[in-house]
């Protein structure tokens, strides 16, 4: 899952918590201008994140790297 920290109506974070709290084991990427998005995407359950402005290839790399079944 590929997961914005800010948009309408909702908070990311938030939906990283709930989703995790839930027990979903889906992988989640974080994408978010924030500077600090490393360590929170991290502590929040994320598989990675992505910092924007990002290129496509770093996106393409991530969900490959990350996708259920793979490694």
């Amino acid at each position: 899952m590929l997961l914005a920290v800010q948009m309408p109506g909702l908070d990311g974070w938030n939906v990283l918590r709930e989703i995790r709290f839930r027990g979903f084991e889906v992988p989640v990427i974080i994408v978010s201008g924030a500077p600090d998005i490393a360590l929170r995407a991290q502590a929040a359950g994320a598989v990675a994140h992505l910092s924007k402005p990002f290129r496509i290839t770093e996106l393409i790399g991530l969900v490959r790297r990350h996708r259920r079944g793979s490694g």
